[in-house]
């Protein structure tokens, strides 16, 4: 399944969840296709994201679901205060790694990865 598929599915699962709730689909703000299925940290980098793009300019109450593989789902009801979020230093998935941590990196494939793992 590609990234594509991926983030299509959990926008297809938080649409659905958005409806039932009684939410509007221009309401809902999607970050996925930048920063991926980032599991657990992808409510909070929807957060910083939103207020940075200037989708959250004022404290507001937001309905923010997540997804366990799958089979498992909950949600949050929060208040959001934008001044409470820090946009002076861009988050980890915006961030570039400098040259020198990656240039003596060796190559390194699935094999190599399974044997570390087995």
């Amino acid at each position: 399944m590609s990234s594509d598929d991926c983030s299509g599915a959990n926008k297809t699962m938080v649409s659905q969840l958005a409806t039932q709730a009684g939410l509007s689909l221009d309401s809902v703000y999607f970050n996925i296709a930048q920063v991926g299925n980032a599991s657990s940290a992808s409510i909070p980098l929807a957060i910083h994201d939103a207020v940075r793009d200037g989708v959250i300019t004022k404290p507001v109450r937001i309905f923010a679901p997540g997804f366990g593989a799958g089979a498992v789902a909950g949600y949050a009801v929060m208040r959001v205060d934008p001044a409470m979020v820090d946009t002076t230093k861009l988050p980890l998935h915006q961030t570039p790694l400098p040259a020198s941590t990656t240039q003596h990196l060796p190559e390194q494939t699935s094999e190599d990865i399974r044997l570390a793992f087995g």
